[in-house]
């Protein structure tokens, strides 16, 4: 029950070239049902911060509204705009999120999706921000594979890297959850929905 936010200029993420990026993640309970007591700001690991402090800083930052589900998945985002108050109007309109074989490498809209999700590289036990991962195709593109948010998963180049010279098995469930084989179909590791991230 806790909406978070990623400050780029405080996380060192690069944004647009101006205003820094506010990315407002808010849990689909709270967009449904509105703020509560417990409702936060959370601006990386250990800071958390009262919505209001955010909403402080209007006409400073660009707001990129995203609610996720209980899994931490994103189920819709709205394109940036000047004011926190803004935020549930952009959501009415959702931004595309797929797009098929039309194009290779993730959009600004899908890495903003990634970021909501996930803190750092999607391997357990990496914590290389998300800001420097990579968009990794789990159905791979040259097989066919599409650039759409369910078949993208934030990997750092080490892992990316090793993930295709090993020749792993990755497979992704409907909540993100991720399971990786080696070659042979031996089991490596496994992990929960991306919200398990942020706990």
């Amino acid at each position: 029950h806790r909406a978070h936010a990623f400050i780029d200029l405080i996380t060192g993420a690069a944004g647009a070239v101006g205003k820094p990026e506010v990315i407002v993640v808010i849990d689909q309970q709270t967009f449904e049902h509105g703020r509560h007591a417990q409702s936060k700001v959370d601006c990386g690991p250990g800071i958390d911060l009262p919505i209001d402090t955010i909403r402080s800083i209007a006409g400073r930052a660009r707001f990129v509204p995203v609610v996720v589900n209980r899994d931490g998945v994103v189920i819709a985002q709205g394109d940036p705009v000047p004011t926190y108050d803004q935020i549930v109007q952009s959501l009415t309109r959702p931004v595309g999120l797929d797009h098929g074989r039309s194009r290779r490498h993730a959009s600004i809209r899908q890495r903003r999706a990634l970021r909501a999700m996930y803190r750092h590289c999607a391997i357990p036990g990496c914590a290389r921000h998300v800001s420097i991962t990579e968009a990794h195709h789990i159905h791979y593109w040259e097989h066919g594979g599409h650039t759409d948010l369910a078949n993208l998963l934030p990997l750092c180049r080490h892992h990316h890297d090793r993930l295709h010279a090993e020749q792993w098995q990755l497979t992704m469930g409907t909540d993100r959850a991720i399971t990786v084989r080696a070659r042979d179909g031996t089991l490596l590791m496994t992990t929960g929905p991306p919200r398990e991230q942020w706990e």
